[in-house]
């Protein structure tokens, strides 16, 4: 039987590949790694395997950020196996994990200063904030009942995602999670990380940050 996934002709021998006759030229390998990426009219190709570790951070963002789930991960790398599954996209991967990987879609960061002068940040103040980052998303109304604020979001028709910001164990930290795709993590990060009211910005799983077990940098 054959592969259930062909690469296209022109990939590179090795674990990453976009697959053959699934790519629109939806343009994120261009824009985020052009090193690693090369096209022709109608169709790209992983034509550089990733070495160093920030090429490799480089591919697994275009693979969490591109739109059909075109470009796919072949290797047995346990690492980057719960990488994917850790973003929800372990359907990228042409191998499972055999054991269960809970999602990182918990984002732990200290507010450094105000809000404004006098008043504090508080989760309805943070979400705010988030809004004013991505004035083209439709939003609902901020839902606060004091200690958690609560908005949905869409950029794309009605396909709205709850985002929800609450403080965390710490005095001073705070707490936001989403319940989208990778893509929505990606935008929090880049927020949080412009922000320069916001610093020490860590990504989690829930059972991490009940235990306030080990946080990552990036949320993939």
């Amino acid at each position: 039987m054959g592969p259930k996934h062909t690469r296209y002709r022109l990939n590179v021998i090795g674990p990453f590949y976009v697959e053959d006759g699934c790519c629109t030229a939806c343009g994120v390998p261009d824009a985020l790694a052009p090193e690693l990426f090369g096209g022709n009219d109608d169709h790209c190709y992983v034509k550089r395997q990733p070495e160093a570790p920030h090429e490799i951070d480089a591919i697994v963002q275009v693979m969490v950020s591109q739109e059909l789930g075109c470009i796919r991960y072949a290797g047995g790398d346990e690492q980057l196996l719960r990488r994917f599954a850790e973003n929800g996209e372990a359907k990228l991967c042409d191998v499972a994990l055999l054991d269960a990987v809970e999602r990182r879609d918990h984002v732990v960061f200290v507010a450094r200063a105000k809000a404004d002068a006098g008043e504090p940040w508080s989760p309805r103040r943070i979400l705010e904030q988030l809004l004013a980052f991505t004035p083209t998303w439709r939003t609902t109304a901020i839902f606060d009942d004091g200690t958690t604020a609560t908005v949905s979001v869409a950029w794309f028709e009605d396909h709205y995602h709850r985002i929800e910001a609450l403080a965390s164990h710490e005095a001073g930290e705070y707490l936001v999670r989403h319940y989208g795709p990778p893509r929505l993590g990606d935008t929090l990060h880049e927020w949080l990380q412009q922000d320069p009211h916001f610093d020490a910005v860590r990504w989690q799983t829930e059972a991490e940050w009940k235990a306030r077990g080990p946080s990552r940098p990036l949320p993939w």
